[in-house]
């Protein structure tokens, strides 16, 4: 008989619901997850394949790995998706297990990709990188701050580059202050040296993607852009159209209807924040590389303004990235934006 397991994950236990073919609960168990020879045992006692359903909350990955190791399908939970543990009015561990475990046997769960383990290594080295990138952010408007505060000011562009820094680190101000600015310029010169040395990590791991030529094609996709968007979209068959690649970024806009009457709104959002981010920011270069992007973004900004223009030349990019990755072939700014995913040869001109 088969059997269907809903988790309800924790920081230091876990609670299992076993649920046969019929609904009925088989087996619903509390471990700890400082045990890791229960959590074995439990696992080992079901057949390979057995299907397990869990929320992508702490913890969930390290878990998923012991439970692939042994045989089971693991599925993962889209957390917006399963609203029916969200506004239950009786909410309990086990509850919340049992609920999962029937949404799989049923065939109601609504799912969540669930990315390989090298994907999420990936995932995490390249939203470490944008951590330390943050940091070095937040210090730097430190020193604007500071430089506000005591009327300084420099005739330069950049105040953080070699003849920037020798200044901001000569610069006479009051003790206090001096211990602060010298701080501050520590930490952003050590974050600078930890970025090096993380991008150094990402060209060795994910340089070796054939992809990335492909990708780096597209107008304003450098390399570690590319690194970003390979990471977070994964393998592209698993979008079956353009508008699933658009969706997953969050970009796709909200759509409201009633009757005979449909109307669209703004971006509705959710997504992979981080590709969206990504494509955003290419898009910022693309429109000063590509003529089609151009006259996208300036038609788009005189009827709804620049940040919205950008948006709509992010989406565009994501289209076009999707046929790219399709059909393994870089980006050809001959290329009709009709023909963009038909096909048609390369030495089409516009």
């Amino acid at each position: 008989m088969s059997h269907f397991i809903g988790i309800d994950i924790h920081r230091k236990y876990i609670v299992a619901c076993v649920m046969d073919e019929g609904g009925a609960v088989a087996r619903s168990e509390r471990i700890s997850l400082e045990e890791l020879d229960e959590l074995v045992e439990f696992f080992g006692s079901f057949d390979p394949g057995t299907e397990v359903v869990l929320e992508a909350t702490m913890g969930w990955m390290w878990l998923t790995d012991l439970m692939e190791s042994m045989g089971l399908k693991v599925t993962l939970a889209h957390m917006q998706g399963v609203r029916v543990i969200a506004e239950s009015r009786c909410k309990t561990d086990r509850i919340d297990a049992r609920t999962l475990a029937d949404l799989l046997r049923t065939n109601y769960l609504p799912r969540a990709y669930l990315a390989p383990a090298d994907v999420r290594d990936n995932r995490m080295l390249l939203g470490h990188r944008q951590a330390l990138v943050k940091w070095r952010t937040a210090a730097k408007n430190c020193v604007h701050a500071i430089l506000v505060r005591y009327n300084v000011h420099f005739g330069m562009s950049d105040i953080f580059g070699v003849k920037g820094t020798q200044m901001l680190r000569g610069l006479e101000v009051p003790e206090r202050a001096r211990v602060v600015l010298d701080s501050l310029l520590e930490c952003i010169e050590f974050d600078s040296g930890q970025i090096k040395k993380v991008e150094k990590q990402l060209k060795r791991w994910l340089g070796h993607d054939g992809r990335i030529v492909i990708v780096t094609s597209l107008p304003g996709v450098g390399e570690l852009t590319a690194y970003f968007l390979l990471a977070e979209i994964g393998t592209i068959e698993r979008f079956v159209s353009p508008a699933k690649l658009v969706s997953y970024c969050g970009m796709c806009p909200s759509t409201r209807q009633s009757g005979d009457r449909t109307s669209h709104g703004k971006v509705a959002g959710g997504g992979r924040s981080l590709l969206k981010w990504s494509l955003i920011e290419a898009a910022h270069t693309a429109v000063m590389r590509d003529s089609y992007f151009a006259t996208l973004f300036h038609r788009t900004a005189q009827r709804k303004g620049t940040s919205k223009a950008y948006v709509a030349v992010a989406h565009a990019m994501a289209e076009i990235l999707w046929h790219m990755l399709k059909e393994e072939r870089p980006y050809s700014p001959k290329m009709k934006r009709t023909q963009v995913g038909s096909g048609a040869p390369m030495t089409v001109h516009a």
